[in-house]
């Protein structure tokens, strides 16, 4: 679902920032959906059940 929503934002003219615990697969999708869309997509590794962490970000 995430990946849906990430890739609608970006063709709708969104930058967007893929967060995920597996870096590896972020950096995957976000150089995906950059060379897809032309957007600015980063890759970010967070735990989202680590609030210290969502607010990192």
């Amino acid at each position: 679902m995430g990946k849906c929503t990430a890739t609608a934002f970006a063709e709708a003219g969104a930058d967007v920032a893929i967060v995920d615990l597996d870096f590896e697969e972020a950096q995957k999708t976000a150089k995906e959906l950059a060379e897809k869309t032309g957007r600015k997509i980063i890759a970010i590794k967070t735990d989202c059940t680590d609030k210290e962490q969502v607010d990192a970000i």
